[in-house]
């Protein structure tokens, strides 16, 4: 991967690819296979194979990156990076809200 002059997109760039590994082959991985055959042991060849599925999909997705870039425009990367982290943002605050909401609700029916 190229980096630009433009330190905006050079930054852009690098905080993309510290997200994309650990998401594709990272703990996050194994940890969702582990948890899918706890939940349906009989099904495992079907998460792995599932698995396997989404990181070939991601990985083309990622090595056609700049031909993608190319044909969008640097402009619509931008704008689609951004509308990504907002829609990120927003999931993160709502497990949070409801995680805090689970603990307070917890907390008082221990407490009464």
């Amino acid at each position: 991967m190229k980096l630009r002059a433009d330190p905006v997109l050079r930054a852009a760039q690098a905080d993309m690819a510290a997200l994309a590994v650990p998401s594709i082959a990272g703990p996050s991985a194994l940890a969702t296979v582990m948890l899918m055959t706890s939940r349906d042991p009989t099904q495992l060849v079907t998460w792995v194979v599932a698995l396997t599925i989404a990181m070939v999909v991601t990985t083309a997705i990622l090595l056609s990156a700049p031909r993608l870039q190319r044909v969008l425009g640097t402009q619509v990367v931008i704008a689609f990076e951004r509308l990504m982290g907002m829609l990120l943002t927003a999931l993160s605050v709502e497990m949070l809200m409801r995680g805090v909401s689970t603990y307070i609700r917890d907390f008082q029916s221990h407490v009464q």
